[in-house]
């Protein structure tokens, strides 16, 4: 007579995990990164953002002549922001605009689903401050 022998198997070896009685705490939910756009803002473009978005810029109709002036600018940068479907083109070509606008305008394109076009040539941007 041959023995047979017994098969043990891993499922068996294996004990099960006690749970504990304490809850554990939940883990705080992961925020998004900052945009690496946004971190390196300088404060003049933070602020000109931050009171785009907090104004009521975003509702003054749509003219012409925003690109011209520094008040349109910014109300050109608070429709952005908001996500208004008016802003789809932004032409500031050759219009002396600030590295501190530019900035501001391309740190509320992130939440924009309209702009499709932005063109900035003619203007001194990038050109480090006295």
């Amino acid at each position: 007579m041959a023995k047979k022998k017994k098969k043990t198997s891993s499922k068996n070896a294996k004990s099960p995990k006690k749970k504990s009685s304490a809850q554990e705490p939940e883990p705080e939910p992961e925020q998004e990164p900052e945009p690496e756009l946004l971190r390196d803002l300088s404060q003049a473009a933070a602020e000109l953002l931050e009171k785009a978005r907090t104004s009521q810029l975003a509702l003054a109709s749509k003219t012409v002549d925003d690109c011209y002036t520094i008040e349109g600018r910014e109300a050109i940068i608070a429709r952005v922001a908001a996500n208004d479907d008016r802003e789809i083109a932004i032409d500031w070509s050759y219009k002396d605009v600030t590295d501190t606008e530019a900035q501001a305008l391309l740190a509320a394109l992130p939440g924009n689903a309209h702009v499709r076009r932005l063109d900035f040539k003619g203007n001194k941007l990038c050109q480090s401050s006295p």
